[in-house]
């Protein structure tokens, strides 16, 4: 257990038998009964699920979910505090979390808010994240999707079949010049990346492609389904900077449209950082639409 200077206020993980306490501050607007199933979900897929409570005089005055992820990666909510608790409180709690994520192994932390403004985005700054993207979410619907197998200038292979090493070179090639959050590209090895991958759902080698032309790899496609959801999600999806520009991305959109309609699934989800213009012109092209936005919140351990 932690001090802060204030000896009357202590930071520590919430014992199990004050998880309900902890619950309440999180999601007041939820009945107690469903509160640990609303936690339940929010750890979907992670390692360690935990929560730091912030404690003065014996009373829970302030508490945060956060989540340690495969790929040495952790995510966390902003703090929630009780009435009349000082915004310092909730600081020192994104700080502590920082700290115990470092020493779980961990090199970057992130959170995800609906907006960069307002007063989740002032603590997460306060405690040391910065605003780094916006990302579109945007889905396709069946409507979209070809009812045959769409034409393809490039092989596909699976990964069963080149092997993770293979696919972990052309994914790091799509980075160069990537739109996509640049302001973090190499932040992380490109192994923990694809651990990070592997962990976002249930494995298939047949949703891990690397696409070649003329022996050389040119791109890479990857699909992760959503456990319990009628939908798949487009993880990944990158072209080597000298294909880019000739139709490549398209086809590959297309053809994960393709393999979510024989998979029976009815949507097929992805997220975009809303500077990347020539990727929202690709999915644009293949027919998907918005349906929401995050803001994304990061910082290096």
């Amino acid at each position: 257990m932690n001090r802060q200077h204030d000896p009357a206020l202590l930071f520590a993980q919430v014992a199990p038998e004050r998880q309900a306490e902890a619950f309440a501050l999180c999601w007041p607007e939820l009945v107690a009964a469903e509160r640990p199933r609303q936690y339940q979900l929010a750890s979907t897929g992670s390692l360690v699920s935990t929560m730091w409570g912030a404690s003065r005089a014996g009373r829970l005055v302030g508490a945060m979910r956060l989540h340690v992820q495969a790929g040495r990666t952790a995510t966390l909510a902003p703090p929630r505090l009780a009435e009349g608790e000082p915004l310092e409180t909730a600081v020192e709690l994104i700080k502590r979390a920082r700290g115990f994520c470092r020493e779980a192994g961990c090199q970057v932390l992130h959170a995800l808010l609906p907006d960069s403004q307002g007063h989740d985005a002032q603590l997460l700054s306060l405690g040391g994240l910065r605003h780094v993207a916006e990302l579109v979410l945007l889905v396709s619907l069946p409507v979209q999707f070809p009812v045959e197998r769409p034409p393809l200038d490039v092989e596909l292979h699976d990964v069963s079949q080149v092997g993770e090493q293979r696919i972990g070179t052309i994914v790091s090639r799509t980075y160069e010049g990537s739109l996509d959050c640049p302001q973090i590209e190499g932040a992380r090895a490109i192994d923990d990346v694809l651990a990070g991958y592997r962990a976002a759902g249930p494995f298939a080698a047949a949703r891990w492609l690397v696409a070649s032309r003329g022996g050389q790899d040119v791109g890479c496609l990857i699909l992760t389904e959503v456990q319990d959801s009628p939908e798949w999600e487009l993880t990944y999806l990158g072209v080597v900077p000298a294909a880019r520009g000739g139709g490549l991305a398209v086809q590959l959109v297309r053809h994960a449209q393709w393999m979510t309609r024989c998979a029976g699934r009815s949507r097929l989800a992805v997220a975009v950082d809303a500077k990347n213009a020539p990727a929202l012109a690709v999915y644009e092209a293949c027919g998907f639409i918005e349906w929401n936005r995050q803001s994304v919140f990061w910082c290096a351990l």
